[in-house]
C-alpha cells in the first residue's frame, strides 16, 4: 500500500494543494494501519477496521471520508493497472457518510448594511463583487494577493 500511494500521484490529475492534503492523511491515518500490507491482500474487512479505528481514535466523518475517496482512487487505479484482479473498495459496509455544513447566507438587509458601513474600506469593492456574485471566500483571496501558481 505504501509503494503504491506514491505512483497514484503520477497518474492522477490533482492540484498541487489537494495531493500535499491527500500525502498528510496518507502517512498519517493510512500508512499506520495498513501501510505494510500488500494491496492485492487487503479486504473489505480490513477498510471496514480502518475506518472503525479512526473513529474511535476521534477521526471527523470528514477526515474518514477523506480516507475513503484516497483509498477508493488507489484500489480503482490498482484494478484498472491489472495491480489487483479484484476491488476490496465495492464490499465495504462501513462507507463514510459526511454531510457539509449548512452555509449561512447574508440577507438583503445584511447587505445593504455591510456595504453601508464598508464604505471606506479599502476591500469595499471586494464587498460589492462579493455580493453581486456569491463566490466563495477561497476564490476571493485570489483576487488580493499573488498567487502560488
Amino acid at each position: 500500500m505504501r509503494t503504491f500511494s506514491r505512483r497514484v500521484r503520477a497518474s492522477n490529475d490533482l492540484r498541487e494543494s489537494t495531493f500535499t492534503l491527500y500525502k498528510g492523511i496518507v502517512r498519517k491515518h493510512i500508512v499506520p494501519r495498513i501501510g505494510d500490507k500488500r494491496l492485492d491482500k487487503l479486504t473489505a474487512r480490513d477498510i471496514d477496521t480502518v475506518y472503525t479505528r479512526l473513529r474511535a481514535d476521534g477521526a471527523s466523518e470528514r477526515m474518514v471520508k477523506f480516507v475513503h475517496v484516497i483509498l477508493g482512487t488507489a484500489f480503482r487505479k490498482a484494478f484498472q493497472t491489472e495491480r489487483i484482479v479484484k476491488n476490496p473498495m465495492l464490499r465495504v459496509s462501513a462507507v463514510p457518510k459526511y454531510k457539509a455544513p449548512e452555509q449561512s447566507t447574508l440577507t438583503p438587509d445584511e447587505g445593504q448594511h455591510l456595504l453601508s458601513v464598508s464604505r471606506n474600506d479599502p476591500l469595499h469593492a471586494l464587498y460589492v463583487l462579493a455580493l453581486d456574485t456569491g463566490a466563495r471566500q477561497g476564490e476571493f483571496s485570489r483576487c488580493v494577493g499573488p498567487t502560488s501558481t
